[in-house]
Parts: C-alpha cells; structure tokens; sequence
C-alpha cells in the first residue's frame, strides 16, 4: 500500500492491485475521485485521522468510480481518507466546490 497526502489534489497510478491510501487535509465541499485508467477503480472513504477498511473488488460499501468518470466519495469539509483499489490505473483524489462538468 502506497501513502500520499496533499492540502488539494493526488495524481497518481495504482501498481498493480496494491490498494493505495490518499489523505486530502484541505477543506472544500466534495472530495471526488476521477478514474483516469481504463479498469473500473474500488473506493472506501473516511474522515483523517480513522480507520477506513480496505476496498476490494465489487465489495460491500465500496463506491466503484467506472473508468473515466469523476464520482464524489466524501463531503469534504474535514478533508477525507480515501482508499483506492484498482489495476495499474491512473487516478486523481481532489477537493473541490463543485462536480466538475466534462464537456
């Protein structure tokens, strides 16, 4: 398991099937994960500073983010603990106001 933390935003790429752990310390409204890889990603969140289970494939209380989709996993206003799962794939975990909307 891989650890980042950042005020705003992680960028990233899953190795492999290792689950990745994304803390966000900043406060805005959402926290949302953009699945930028091809495979359909496996999400649990939680406030900082908890124990958030591991997500695993297609699990109970795992949020799937399907590949190239923007999927809000947290109410942001603490800053989140977000745990990914996936296969080699890129991602983004990211404070934000608003959804964003893709043209």
């Amino acid at each position: 398991m891989a650890d980042y933390s950042a005020s705003r935003a992680v960028n990233k790429t899953l190795t492999a099937t290792t689950v990745d752990a994304v803390t966000i310390t900043g406060s805005a409204p959402l926290v949302c994960v953009h699945n930028r890889g091809t495979n359909t990603l496996w999400v649990r969140s939680g406030a900082p500073g908890t124990t958030v289970a591991d997500p695993t494939s297609a699990g109970d209380n795992c949020i799937p983010v399907p590949a190239g989709t923007i999927v809000p996993v947290r109410d942001g206003g603490g800053g989140a603990l977000v745990k990914v799962l996936g296969n080699g794939d890129a991602y983004s975990v990211f404070a934000t106001a608003a959804l964003p909307v893709r043209p």
